[in-house]
């Protein structure tokens, strides 16, 4: 009979071994306990707990993921207080935690992990149920804190890392992926697109994206959307290319119909000189701004606006026909009609 085999190595799940690392490259030590659930020590160290507390989707990975996610919601100060200055005994924190799924959807969705990568806890349900961009605006408080960890993630120290540990999760789901059981987690990943934005809506091509560049910009499709190296011209797109998750039709007098952004809060004013035919007309819509006059906007809304942008009851000017030379100038898939859809969160931003 033989003597046993001497065993010189153990088994390591690549997809955790890339996260361990990834804490590594920014400073953190994790350790393995059963004494919570996950924790940091407001130094160095984060525990967390043995895989026998996990639910079945659950992995030491995203356990890593989540907590690097809620140090950068919580800022400098959080890196140096215990667990990251959160108390999750009652709901007092539940913005944090909020920004914190905000975050890593945000984070996950630009390499197709948003699924593989889910955070667990009782908060799932707020993680499922957010919109293709997180951080659109939004009356959540939570979006704000999500929009400053991401600076902090794409500009901070540990964006690098968090970079390299997202890349590297993205590779290994590329060949897991493939012929993955349906009830696999790794069934769910779902191929970005080429530019590092997030996966495509079915049937979604960049030919016929709103954001494929502005009615304006003469030349090839160029992709608002992307991000642009050394601030240079946005990258280009082929017409048949799939499209990203951020894909929007193109815009049309219907979709103006439903939008309304430019004379609701995306801008807060229109200028209107005093030669225009509107001040001799409808000086009842006009206020006087330094020598000239600007259409009354209470609350963001011009009041010359109606309608309710549905189908039924679309926007519309009630002083079209004599609109100011300014609205005259801001034509439908323009730049500046984009932007206002971008900044009344109808459309997404460029992340």
């Amino acid at each position: 009979m033989n003597d046993p085999r001497e065993i010189t190595a153990s088994y390591d799940d690549p997809v955790n071994a890339v996260w361990l690392q990834t804490a590594s490259r920014c400073g953190l030590d994790v350790e393995r306990s059963d004494t919570v659930f996950a924790s940091f020590d407001g130094e160095r160290t984060l525990l967390v707990c043995s895989e026998e507390h996990f639910d079945s989707d659950d992995c030491l990975a995203q356990m890593v993921f989540h907590e690097l996610c809620h140090a950068l919601i919580m800022g400098a100060p959080g890196r140096r207080s215990r667990d990251w200055g959160l108390d999750n005994v009652d709901d007092r924190d539940a913005v944090y935690e909020h920004a914190c799924h905000r975050l890593q959807a945000t984070l996950a969705d630009r390499y197709g992990l948003r699924e593989v990568l889910a955070p667990t806890t009782d908060h799932r349900w707020y993680y499922d149920q957010l919109p293709s961009d997180p951080l659109a605006p939004s009356s959540d408080p939570a979006v704000e804190l999500a929009t400053e960890g991401w600076h902090r993630a794409r500009h901070g120290p540990w964006s690098e890392a968090i970079q390299w540990g997202l890349r590297s999760t993205q590779r290994i789901a590329e060949v897991v992926s493939v012929g993955a059981s349906p009830d696999s987690l790794w069934a769910h990943y779902r191929p970005p697109h080429r530019l590092d934005l997030p996966p495509s809506s079915e049937g979604a091509k960049c030919g016929t994206c709103a954001w494929a560049s502005p009615v304006e910009v003469p030349g090839p499709p160029r992709c608002l959307m992307a991000d642009r190296p050394h601030n240079g011209p946005a990258p280009l797109v082929e017409l048949e290319e799939v499209g990203c998750g951020y894909h929007e039709d193109r815009l049309t007098q219907v979709s103006c119909g439903r939008c309304g952004a430019c004379c609701r809060e995306a801008y807060h004013e229109v200028h209107v000189d005093s030669d225009e035919p509107l001040v001799r007309t409808r000086s009842d819509l006009l206020t006087r701004r330094d020598g000239a006059f600007a259409i009354v906007r209470p609350e963001g809304r011009c009041i010359a606006l109606h309608g309710a942008g549905v189908e039924a009851e679309p926007f519309r000017c009630e002083v079209y026909a004599q609109r100011p030379s300014q609205c005259k100038d801001f034509t439908l898939s323009s730049s500046n009609c984009l932007e206002a859809r971008q900044r009344t969160g109808l459309s997404a931003r460029p992340r």
